[in-house]
């Protein structure tokens, strides 16, 4: 059977062949999480499973790795069920955005919060959609896990929501997550940008290749 990860192999060592000081350069950054010991391996895989799979990234491939790394350390079924249904939850972000904007140019008079205006607007929705944010935190990752995954979604560049990252910070605070913890998230997040040489160095050698044979 073919190593499921020599593909991304392959285009490392392509990436390094043609700028190996910046290939090697990233590499220590993108692996720093995991040589650092500040967060646990499977705590890291978790992070990543949310960043590929949220719907501002739907990664597939980086999902599949994770996901599979994940479960070799020992992750169960449900605690990767849960990182998916947070990462589901960035959706319902479109109320907190929206309904504000919609309220104003309403001219309606202001709410606490998004969601209490939508309770007037449509109770029974706002009511499900209250369900299926509190079951998402069903007790199956402890709560400095979930806050620290949450940071990394909104901390990505795919998405960068600058006001749910300082509640979840706030919230990682004070559930005891400590600064340098925090920090290991912003820097798994930080390296979802490689997926552009994921995706175009192999495009781009191929390319390379079909001209070379057109010659």
């Amino acid at each position: 059977m073919r190593d499921p990860t020599a593909a991304m192999r392959e285009w490392w060592d392509r990436l390094a062949d043609w700028d190996p000081e910046w290939t090697e350069h990233f590499l220590v950054a993108a692996t720093s999480p995991w040589t650092s010991g500040v967060l646990q391996p499977k705590t890291i895989e978790l992070i990543c499973i949310a960043g590929d799979a949220a719907c501002s990234h739907l990664y597939a491939p980086g999902t599949r790795r994770h996901v599979r790394a994940a479960l070799e350390l020992g992750a169960t079924r449900d605690e990767i069920l849960a990182v998916l249904k947070l990462a589901s939850l960035l959706g319902f972000q479109t109320i907190h955005f929206a309904v504000p904007i919609l309220a104003a140019e309403l001219g309606e008079p202001g709410h606490a919060s998004a969601v209490s205006q939508l309770r007037r607007w449509d109770g029974d929705w706002a009511a499900q959609v209250a369900e299926v944010t509190a079951s998402s935190r069903n007790g199956v990752l402890d709560s400095k896990t979930v806050e620290l995954i949450c940071i990394g979604l909104n901390a990505a560049a795919t998405h960068l929501n600058g006001e749910a990252l300082r509640h979840h910070i706030k919230a990682a605070l004070d559930a005891g997550v400590s600064r340098g913890e925090i920090i290991e998230v912003f820097k798994v997040a930080s390296t979802l940008g490689i997926h552009a040489c994921n995706v175009g160095v192999p495009i781009l050698d191929e390319e390379l290749a079909s001209r070379r044979a057109q010659r």
